[in-house]
Protein backbone atom coordinates (compact mmCIF):
# COMPACT_ATOMS: atom_id res chain seq x y z
CA UNK A 1 0.00 0.00 0.00
CA UNK A 2 2.82 2.03 0.95
CA UNK A 3 4.59 1.69 -2.26
CA UNK A 4 1.76 2.73 -4.48
CA UNK A 5 0.79 5.89 -2.52
CA UNK A 6 4.33 6.89 -3.42
CA UNK A 7 4.12 5.68 -6.95
CA UNK A 8 0.96 7.99 -7.21
CA UNK A 9 2.86 10.59 -5.67
CA UNK A 10 6.15 10.72 -7.71
CA UNK A 11 4.19 9.35 -11.32
CA UNK A 12 0.49 10.73 -11.20
CA UNK A 13 -0.25 13.92 -13.24
CA UNK A 14 -0.84 16.81 -10.94
CA UNK A 15 -4.99 17.11 -10.53
CA UNK A 16 -5.25 20.77 -10.77
CA UNK A 17 -2.82 23.07 -12.75
CA UNK A 18 -2.63 26.49 -10.40
CA UNK A 19 -2.16 30.05 -12.03
CA UNK A 20 -1.32 33.68 -10.32
CA UNK A 21 -3.93 35.38 -8.23
CA UNK A 22 -4.84 38.44 -9.90
CA UNK A 23 -3.81 41.43 -7.74
CA UNK A 24 -6.63 43.55 -5.92
CA UNK A 25 -9.56 41.56 -6.71
CA UNK A 26 -10.75 39.19 -4.41
CA UNK A 27 -12.96 35.83 -5.24
CA UNK A 28 -15.79 35.78 -3.66
CA UNK A 29 -18.74 32.25 -3.93
CA UNK A 30 -20.86 34.69 -5.97
CA UNK A 31 -23.48 32.69 -8.24
CA UNK A 32 -23.84 34.83 -11.92
CA UNK A 33 -26.63 32.28 -12.78
CA UNK A 34 -28.65 34.42 -9.80
CA UNK A 35 -28.61 37.84 -11.26
CA UNK A 36 -29.41 39.23 -7.71
CA UNK A 37 -26.20 37.88 -6.28
CA UNK A 38 -23.96 40.38 -8.25
CA UNK A 39 -23.38 42.89 -6.03
CA UNK A 40 -21.69 45.93 -7.22
CA UNK A 41 -21.44 49.45 -6.81
CA UNK A 42 -21.61 50.30 -10.38
CA UNK A 43 -24.16 48.76 -11.71
CA UNK A 44 -27.67 50.13 -12.21
CA UNK A 45 -31.13 48.85 -11.18
CA UNK A 46 -33.44 46.98 -13.42
CA UNK A 47 -36.63 47.81 -14.92
CA UNK A 48 -39.83 47.01 -13.25
CA UNK A 49 -40.73 43.52 -12.77
CA UNK A 50 -44.27 44.45 -14.16
CA UNK A 51 -42.66 46.14 -17.21
CA UNK A 52 -40.00 42.92 -17.96
CA UNK A 53 -42.38 40.62 -17.38
CA UNK A 54 -45.00 42.06 -20.06
CA UNK A 55 -42.31 42.03 -22.31
CA UNK A 56 -40.95 38.61 -22.34
CA UNK A 57 -44.89 37.44 -23.25
CA UNK A 58 -44.65 39.68 -26.33
CA UNK A 59 -41.13 38.32 -27.23
CA UNK A 60 -42.09 34.91 -26.99
CA UNK A 61 -44.81 35.33 -28.45
CA UNK A 62 -43.20 37.25 -31.23
CA UNK A 63 -41.05 34.24 -32.07
CA UNK A 64 -43.56 32.32 -33.23
CA UNK A 65 -44.91 34.99 -35.84
CA UNK A 66 -42.34 36.48 -38.16
CA UNK A 67 -42.14 39.96 -39.18
CA UNK A 68 -43.46 42.27 -35.74
CA UNK A 69 -42.66 45.03 -34.73
CA UNK A 70 -39.68 43.18 -32.49
CA UNK A 71 -38.64 41.47 -35.60
CA UNK A 72 -35.64 43.41 -35.99
CA UNK A 73 -34.72 42.38 -32.55
CA UNK A 74 -34.50 38.80 -32.82
CA UNK A 75 -31.60 37.24 -34.60
CA UNK A 76 -33.33 34.01 -35.47
CA UNK A 77 -31.46 30.56 -35.65
CA UNK A 78 -31.74 27.06 -36.95
CA UNK A 79 -33.80 24.38 -34.58
CA UNK A 80 -32.71 21.07 -34.65
CA UNK A 81 -34.56 18.68 -36.93
CA UNK A 82 -38.24 17.34 -36.37
CA UNK A 83 -40.96 18.07 -33.79
CA UNK A 84 -39.91 19.39 -30.38
CA UNK A 85 -39.68 17.07 -27.83
CA UNK A 86 -42.89 15.78 -26.26
CA UNK A 87 -41.43 15.71 -22.89
CA UNK A 88 -40.62 19.51 -22.57
CA UNK A 89 -44.10 20.25 -24.06
CA UNK A 90 -45.57 18.39 -20.88
CA UNK A 91 -43.96 21.01 -18.64
CA UNK A 92 -45.90 23.64 -20.71
CA UNK A 93 -49.40 22.35 -19.99
CA UNK A 94 -48.24 21.72 -16.49
CA UNK A 95 -49.26 24.33 -13.33
CA UNK A 96 -46.57 23.49 -11.81
CA UNK A 97 -43.50 23.36 -14.02
CA UNK A 98 -41.18 22.42 -11.44
CA UNK A 99 -43.20 19.19 -10.38
CA UNK A 100 -43.77 18.25 -13.93
CA UNK A 101 -39.83 18.51 -14.70
CA UNK A 102 -38.98 16.61 -11.66
CA UNK A 103 -41.29 13.65 -13.11
CA UNK A 104 -39.62 13.85 -16.42
CA UNK A 105 -35.94 12.87 -14.86
CA UNK A 106 -34.33 9.43 -14.16
CA UNK A 107 -34.18 9.11 -10.27
CA UNK A 108 -30.74 8.31 -10.50
CA UNK A 109 -28.15 10.84 -9.36
CA UNK A 110 -25.04 12.16 -11.35
CA UNK A 111 -22.15 13.02 -10.18
CA UNK A 112 -21.47 16.64 -12.34
CA UNK A 113 -17.66 16.47 -13.36
CA UNK A 114 -15.08 19.11 -12.96
CA UNK A 115 -14.22 20.42 -16.27
CA UNK A 116 -11.49 23.15 -17.38
CA UNK A 117 -9.69 22.90 -13.95
CA UNK A 118 -13.25 24.90 -11.92
CA UNK A 119 -12.95 22.96 -9.07
CA UNK A 120 -9.25 24.00 -8.65
CA UNK A 121 -10.09 27.69 -8.02
CA UNK A 122 -13.06 26.74 -6.06
CA UNK A 123 -15.65 26.83 -8.73
CA UNK A 124 -18.96 25.18 -8.30
CA UNK A 125 -20.75 25.74 -11.93
CA UNK A 126 -23.81 24.14 -10.42
CA UNK A 127 -26.60 25.97 -9.44
CA UNK A 128 -26.79 24.13 -6.04
CA UNK A 129 -24.28 22.20 -4.08
CA UNK A 130 -22.32 19.87 -5.89
CA UNK A 131 -23.30 17.56 -2.80
CA UNK A 132 -26.70 17.63 -4.00
CA UNK A 133 -25.74 15.99 -7.45
CA UNK A 134 -27.57 16.37 -10.81
CA UNK A 135 -30.14 14.43 -12.84
CA UNK A 136 -30.51 13.43 -16.44
CA UNK A 137 -34.00 13.38 -18.33
CA UNK A 138 -35.29 9.75 -19.17
CA UNK A 139 -36.16 10.53 -22.29
CA UNK A 140 -32.79 10.12 -24.66
CA UNK A 141 -34.14 12.07 -27.53
CA UNK A 142 -34.83 15.24 -25.49
CA UNK A 143 -31.06 15.21 -23.90
CA UNK A 144 -29.70 15.13 -27.52
CA UNK A 145 -31.96 17.49 -28.46
CA UNK A 146 -30.87 19.98 -25.86
CA UNK A 147 -27.33 19.07 -26.28
CA UNK A 148 -28.16 20.15 -29.85
CA UNK A 149 -29.28 23.61 -29.32
CA UNK A 150 -26.11 24.26 -27.07
CA UNK A 151 -24.13 23.15 -30.70
CA UNK A 152 -26.62 25.47 -32.54
CA UNK A 153 -25.93 28.04 -30.33
CA UNK A 154 -22.34 28.05 -30.43
CA UNK A 155 -22.11 26.69 -34.52
CA UNK A 156 -25.28 26.63 -36.37
CA UNK A 157 -24.37 23.23 -37.29
CA UNK A 158 -24.77 19.28 -35.21
CA UNK A 159 -21.29 17.59 -36.02
CA UNK A 160 -20.35 19.28 -38.74
CA UNK A 161 -24.08 18.73 -40.73
CA UNK A 162 -26.16 21.45 -40.75
CA UNK A 163 -29.64 21.33 -39.13
CA UNK A 164 -33.06 22.31 -40.54
CA UNK A 165 -33.32 26.40 -40.87
CA UNK A 166 -36.09 28.47 -39.65
CA UNK A 167 -34.71 30.55 -42.09
CA UNK A 168 -31.11 30.80 -43.93
CA UNK A 169 -31.38 34.80 -44.28
CA UNK A 170 -32.22 35.18 -40.61
CA UNK A 171 -29.44 32.88 -39.97
CA UNK A 172 -27.02 34.90 -41.88
CA UNK A 173 -27.40 38.19 -41.18
CA UNK A 174 -27.09 36.72 -36.75
CA UNK A 175 -23.87 35.43 -38.05
CA UNK A 176 -22.56 37.88 -39.58
CA UNK A 177 -23.53 40.81 -37.25
CA UNK A 178 -22.11 39.37 -34.33
CA UNK A 179 -19.45 36.92 -32.20
CA UNK A 180 -20.79 33.67 -31.77
CA UNK A 181 -20.12 32.01 -28.03
CA UNK A 182 -18.27 29.00 -27.36
CA UNK A 183 -19.02 26.10 -25.27
CA UNK A 184 -17.09 26.89 -22.45
CA UNK A 185 -17.69 27.37 -18.69
CA UNK A 186 -16.55 30.76 -18.83
CA UNK A 187 -18.63 31.39 -21.81
CA UNK A 188 -21.81 28.54 -22.97
CA UNK A 189 -23.17 26.08 -20.89
CA UNK A 190 -26.26 26.71 -18.54
CA UNK A 191 -29.72 27.33 -19.67
CA UNK A 192 -33.02 27.70 -17.69
CA UNK A 193 -36.11 25.56 -18.24
CA UNK A 194 -39.62 27.75 -17.93
CA UNK A 195 -43.18 27.75 -18.71
CA UNK A 196 -46.28 29.59 -19.01
CA UNK A 197 -49.49 27.75 -18.46
CA UNK A 198 -51.87 30.10 -20.05
CA UNK A 199 -49.73 30.44 -23.55
CA UNK A 200 -49.10 26.57 -23.34
CA UNK A 201 -45.35 27.72 -24.04
CA UNK A 202 -42.42 26.15 -22.87
CA UNK A 203 -39.02 27.73 -23.46
CA UNK A 204 -35.28 27.34 -22.48
CA UNK A 205 -33.27 30.74 -21.84
CA UNK A 206 -29.55 30.43 -22.73
CA UNK A 207 -26.61 32.84 -21.10
CA UNK A 208 -23.67 33.23 -23.01
CA UNK A 209 -20.48 35.39 -22.02
CA UNK A 210 -20.93 33.95 -18.30
CA UNK A 211 -17.36 35.29 -16.57
CA UNK A 212 -15.80 37.55 -18.63
CA UNK A 213 -12.11 38.31 -17.74
CA UNK A 214 -11.98 41.14 -14.88
CA UNK A 215 -10.32 43.74 -16.23
CA UNK A 216 -10.04 47.43 -14.77
CA UNK A 217 -11.16 49.33 -18.01
CA UNK A 218 -13.51 47.32 -19.78
CA UNK A 219 -14.88 44.89 -17.59
CA UNK A 220 -14.52 45.99 -13.68
CA UNK A 221 -16.59 43.40 -12.23
CA UNK A 222 -16.04 40.80 -9.50
CA UNK A 223 -18.06 37.54 -10.52
CA UNK A 224 -16.30 35.66 -8.05
CA UNK A 225 -14.09 31.97 -8.37
CA UNK A 226 -15.06 30.92 -11.59
CA UNK A 227 -14.67 34.26 -13.16
CA UNK A 228 -10.75 33.29 -12.01
CA UNK A 229 -8.70 32.45 -14.79
CA UNK A 230 -11.07 33.19 -17.33
CA UNK A 231 -9.31 34.49 -20.50
CA UNK A 232 -12.91 35.23 -22.08
CA UNK A 233 -12.70 39.43 -23.47
CA UNK A 234 -15.90 41.49 -22.69
CA UNK A 235 -17.32 42.84 -26.00
CA UNK A 236 -20.00 44.82 -25.89
CA UNK A 237 -21.65 44.00 -29.41
CA UNK A 238 -20.69 40.36 -28.12
CA UNK A 239 -22.80 40.88 -24.91
CA UNK A 240 -25.76 42.71 -26.45
CA UNK A 241 -26.59 39.05 -27.60
CA UNK A 242 -25.68 36.64 -25.20
CA UNK A 243 -29.02 35.95 -24.13
CA UNK A 244 -30.66 33.22 -26.36
CA UNK A 245 -34.22 32.36 -26.42
CA UNK A 246 -35.73 29.09 -27.63
CA UNK A 247 -39.16 28.59 -27.11
CA UNK A 248 -41.74 25.58 -28.21
CA UNK A 249 -45.94 25.04 -28.16
CA UNK A 250 -48.07 22.19 -28.65
CA UNK A 251 -50.85 21.35 -30.11
CA UNK A 252 -51.56 19.38 -33.79
CA UNK A 253 -48.46 20.94 -35.05
CA UNK A 254 -46.19 21.67 -32.52
CA UNK A 255 -43.50 24.06 -33.33
CA UNK A 256 -40.44 25.46 -31.48
CA UNK A 257 -38.06 28.76 -32.16
CA UNK A 258 -35.02 30.00 -31.52
CA UNK A 259 -33.23 33.10 -31.63
CA UNK A 260 -31.15 35.51 -30.03
CA UNK A 261 -31.97 38.56 -28.16
CA UNK A 262 -30.65 41.78 -29.15
CA UNK A 263 -30.53 44.02 -26.22
CA UNK A 264 -27.87 46.70 -26.88
CA UNK A 265 -28.30 49.90 -28.50
CA UNK A 266 -30.05 50.31 -32.24
CA UNK A 267 -28.00 50.91 -35.02
CA UNK A 268 -28.18 50.95 -38.65
CA UNK A 269 -27.06 47.55 -39.08
CA UNK A 270 -29.72 46.20 -37.08
CA UNK A 271 -32.15 47.72 -39.66
CA UNK A 272 -33.71 45.47 -42.51
CA UNK A 273 -33.54 46.99 -45.96
CA UNK A 274 -35.04 50.42 -47.14
CA UNK A 275 -35.18 50.93 -43.19
CA UNK A 276 -33.54 52.77 -40.60
CA UNK A 277 -33.51 52.62 -36.65
CA UNK A 278 -31.75 56.06 -35.75
CA UNK A 279 -32.91 57.60 -32.57
CA UNK A 280 -35.28 54.84 -31.88
CA UNK A 281 -34.45 52.89 -28.16
CA UNK A 282 -34.26 49.20 -28.19
CA UNK A 283 -37.29 48.36 -26.75
CA UNK A 284 -35.81 44.63 -25.79
CA UNK A 285 -33.70 46.47 -23.25
CA UNK A 286 -36.62 46.80 -20.80
CA UNK A 287 -35.53 42.73 -20.23
CA UNK A 288 -32.44 43.67 -18.50
CA UNK A 289 -31.75 43.08 -14.75
CA UNK A 290 -28.40 44.36 -15.12
CA UNK A 291 -28.56 46.67 -18.02
CA UNK A 292 -24.82 47.04 -17.97
CA UNK A 293 -23.90 42.80 -18.31
CA UNK A 294 -27.24 42.74 -20.69
CA UNK A 295 -28.46 40.35 -17.69
CA UNK A 296 -31.92 38.61 -18.20
CA UNK A 297 -34.10 36.53 -15.81
CA UNK A 298 -35.74 33.51 -16.45
CA UNK A 299 -38.71 34.13 -13.79
CA UNK A 300 -39.73 36.79 -16.17
CA UNK A 301 -40.47 34.72 -19.06
CA UNK A 302 -42.49 32.32 -17.08
CA UNK A 303 -42.00 29.86 -14.40
CA UNK A 304 -39.38 28.72 -14.19
CA UNK A 305 -38.55 24.32 -13.84
CA UNK A 306 -35.12 23.86 -13.65
CA UNK A 307 -32.02 24.36 -14.70
CA UNK A 308 -29.50 22.41 -17.82
CA UNK A 309 -25.87 22.58 -18.04
CA UNK A 310 -24.30 21.70 -20.95
CA UNK A 311 -20.70 20.56 -20.43
CA UNK A 312 -18.90 20.70 -23.69
CA UNK A 313 -15.10 19.54 -22.48
CA UNK A 314 -16.18 16.10 -21.63
CA UNK A 315 -14.65 15.08 -25.40
CA UNK A 316 -14.72 11.73 -24.28
CA UNK A 317 -18.69 11.56 -23.98
CA UNK A 318 -21.76 11.57 -26.45
CA UNK A 319 -23.33 15.01 -26.76
CA UNK A 320 -26.87 13.33 -24.64
CA UNK A 321 -24.29 12.34 -22.22
CA UNK A 322 -22.64 16.03 -21.10
CA UNK A 323 -26.62 17.43 -20.31
CA UNK A 324 -27.02 17.65 -16.66
CA UNK A 325 -30.71 18.73 -15.51
CA UNK A 326 -31.09 20.47 -11.84
CA UNK A 327 -34.98 20.65 -10.83
CA UNK A 328 -36.26 23.85 -8.83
Amino acid sequence: VMAQAVARCLFSPPRCVSSPRRPGVRARATKPWVASSIDDANLTQSFSDESRASLARAVTNALFVSGGALEPHLFRLPTPGGPPPKSLLSIAASLTPHTAMRELLHPRRKRVPDVENALCYKCVLTPNSRKDHARRLRCRFTNEYIANLFEIAAAGTVGGTSVCSLSSGDYSSHENKTQKPTLSRFDLFHCHCFADANTKTVGLLFHALEYPAFNKDSFPHNLGFCQVGSTLGWDEEHAAVRTLLWCARGGETPVARFAALHTGDDDESNAGEGESNAGTPNPLKTLLVVPELHTTFEGDFGSVAGDFMYLAALTDRKRKHKVFAFPR
